[in-house]
């Protein structure tokens, strides 16, 4: 199912593809994947506010994901 979010998303259905990422947060709770992927696709929609709290739930169930950290650090204002 995330596969074919991305898929969707990345394929010109935008809308749906959001959609399917969406749902499948809620059918797949405990994946840390899941919240990654509709991350990233929130974050290349402008949703930048979701994005930040789909990668903390993700970095949430999997502390080494590197890629969430990553995404974080880009998407969190410099706090020098």
């Amino acid at each position: 199912m995330n596969r074919q979010g991305l898929q969707l998303f990345y394929n010109g259905y935008q809308p749906a593809g959001l959609e399917v990422l969406r749902l499948n947060t809620i059918l797949y709770p405990a994946s840390w994947n899941v919240y990654d992927s509709y991350a990233q696709v929130l974050k290349a929609v402008g949703q930048r506010q979701e994005s930040i709290l789909m990668y903390h739930k993700s970095l949430e169930l999997n502390p080494k994901n590197k890629g969430a950290e990553q995404a974080l650090a880009e998407l969190l204002p410099d706090k020098k």
